[in-house]
C-alpha cells in the first residue's frame, strides 16, 4: 500500500494512494484474491467476470460468468474460481479457461453465498441459496443431503478447525456438521428475529451473529452463554474477528463498533466507537494475519484502520473515491487491498 501526507480532508490524515485503477463494465459486486495472491478476480452486476494480474494491473480475462449478475465468488487450489450468480447457478472457472468445468443449479433461487474450505484438505464447497445449504466437492458433488434452516441463509462461517459450519436465518444461529447426514442442526443459538450475517471468532470460543433489530448478539459457544449488545444507529450489516480473536469488528450505518473479547469476553466492557464516515458502510475487509481493517462508504471514502490503537487513533489513511466501495479484499499476504466501486472501478492500494 502506497501512503501520501496531503490530502483534502479536515481530520488530515494520511492519503491512501491507489497504485492501480481500472474501469470494469459494471458494478463490482464481489472480489477475491487467488490463492497465491497472483491475481484479483472481479464479478460484476452485468455478469461478468475479470481476472486482473495483481504485479503488471493488466486485465488476463474478461468472459461473461452468469446471466443476472455475480453474487458470491471464493477461491480454490490451482488458480481455481468458484462464483454463484443471480442465475442460481454456481460455476468453477480455471485460470486460461472461458467455460467453466462445472455448473451446477443448487436450488430454484440465487446463489446468495459460497465458503470454500472446511475440511482437513480444503476441499468443501458450503453454498446457500434460499433456506437450503448445499455442500460440495470441489467438482460439484453433493457430499450430504441439504441443510435447511427456518428461512433464507443470510451468511455463513467455518468452525476454525473445518468440519462444522455456522449459519443465520431468522430465528438465530445453527451449526451444521459437514460428515452428519442429517438435515437438522447440531447446535442452535436461538433468539426470535432476522439474523444479517454471522462469524465465528478464530479460537472457535465465541460465535456472533447480527439482527434486524438493530443489535449484535454474542454466545459463549459451548455453553451457550448468551450477550445482548442493543443501540446500533442502524441494520448491522457486518461483522468479523480480528485474527487474534480478541476483536469483534462491527458495522452499521456510518459507525464501525469494536468489542474486545479477550478473556471472559466484552460483558461489561465498552466498544471502541469509530466515527469517521460520512455516509452508511458498504463493505469491510479485515486482514488474515494482522491488525487491520478497511472499511468502504456509500460515498466512495475508503478507511484503513489498526484495530490495536485505541479509539479514533487508529485510523491511518482514507481514500476520498467518487462511487460507492461495494466490495473489498485483502490479498493472501495482507500486503495489498484490493477495492471495488459502483461505477466500476477496481482499486489495488
Amino acid at each position: 500500500m502506497e501512503m501520501e501526507t496531503e490530502m483534502e480532508d479536515p481530520r488530515k490524515v494520511r492519503a491512501l494512494k491507489p497504485k492501480v485503477k481500472l474501469l470494469l463494465d459494471d458494478y463490482i459486486t464481489a472480489l477475491v484474491w487467488s490463492v497465491d495472491g497472483s491475481q484479483v478476480v472481479a464479478g460484476t452486476a452485468a455478469g461478468t467476470l475479470y481476472r486482473v494480474d495483481a504485479s503488471t494491473a493488466q486485465i488476463l480475462e474478461q468472459f461473461p460468468a452468469h446471466a443476472l449478475g455475480v453474487t458470491a465468488l471464493v477461491s480454490g487450489q490451482g488458480g481455481r474460481v468458484f462464483s454463484g450468480g443471480q442465475d442460481g447457478k454456481l460455476k468453477a472457472w480455471s485460470s486460461g479457461r472461458e467455460k467453466p468445468d462445472f455448473e451446477i443449479s443448487p436450488g430454484k433461487g440465487p446463489v446468495q453465498h459460497i465458503l470454500y474450505g472446511g475440511g482437513t484438505e480444503r476441499n468443501i464447497l458450503a453454498v446457500a441459496e434460499g433456506k437450503f445449504i448445499t455442500f460440495l466437492n470441489t467438482e460439484g458433488r453433493e457430499l450430504r443431503p441439504k441443510a435447511e434452516l427456518p428461512s433464507t441463509v443470510s451468511g455463513l462461517a467455518w468452525h476454525y478447525q473445518g468440519g462444522i459450519l455456522l449459519a443465520a436465518s431468522y430465528g438465530g444461529l445453527q451449526v451444521f456438521g459437514v460428515k452428519k447426514g442429517t438435515t437438522q442442526a447440531l447446535k442452535t443459538y436461538d433468539w426470535k428475529g432476522a439474523f444479517w450475517c454471522c462469524a465465528w471468532s478464530p479460537d472457535g470460543k465465541w460465535v456472533a451473529g447480527a439482527t434486524q433489530e438493530k443489535a449484535v448478539h454474542i454466545w459463549e459457544a459451548e455453553t451457550g452463554e448468551h450477550l445482548h449488545m442493543p443501540g446500533y444507529p442502524g441494520k448491522v450489516k457486518f461483522i468479523g474477528w480480528s485474527r487474534d480473536g480478541q476483536w469483534l469488528v462491527t458495522a452499521a450505518a456510518m459507525d464501525l463498533l469494536l468489542w474486545d473479547c479477550s478473556g471472559d469476553g466484552p460483558c461489561g466492557r465498552q466498544p471502541k466507537q469509530l466515527m469517521a464516515h460520512g455516509d452508511t458502510i458498504a463493505s469491510c475487509a479485515l486482514q488474515h494475519q494482522g491488525s487491520l481493517f478497511a472499511s468502504g462508504d456509500e460515498s466512495g471514502r475508503l478507511i484503513l484502520w489498526d484495530a490495536r490503537q485505541p479509539g479514533e487513533d487508529g485510523l491511518i489513511a482514507a481514500f476520498p473515491g467518487e462511487s460507492e466501495i461495494g466490495a473489498t479484499a485483502w490479498s493472501p499476504d495482507d500486503k495489498v487491498l484490493a477495492a471495488g466501486s459502483a461505477d466500476g472501478s477496481l482499486y489495488l492500494f
